[in-house]
């Protein structure tokens, strides 16, 4: 084993991805902000990035399935927002938890 793989599996370890993963997760982020119809330049895509790192970390590497916890985890966040905001007496907001394509 040479001193770069060394190198190379301590920074895998230490949370970086395998190229494999990396490609799997942007093709999901970008699928799922494209459902979800996240604008560019909103939170919810730092959300849905966030959610896909974390299925990601649990093992999960189909862009698929990866794209199918973001946007659960996207509608469960958004439910609970909601609710906190009922909670509160606040107004609702109006538009949909997701819209369709």
């Amino acid at each position: 084993m040479s001193i770069h793989s060394g190198l190379y599996d301590s920074y895998l370890r230490d949370g970086a991805f395998m190229p494999e993963a990396t490609a799997a997760m942007a093709e999901a982020f970008e699928s799922a902000c494209c459902g979800l119809r996240v604008a560019r330049t909103s939170n919810g895509r730092a959300l849905v990035a966030t959610l896909i790192i974390a299925a990601a970390r649990r093992g999960e590497i189909d862009p698929g399935r990866l794209r199918l916890a973001a946007i659960a985890g996207f509608s469960t966040a958004r439910l609970r927002a909601l609710r906190r905001r009922a909670a509160t007496g606040r107004a609702p907001v109006r538009r949909p938890l997701l819209k369709t394509i």
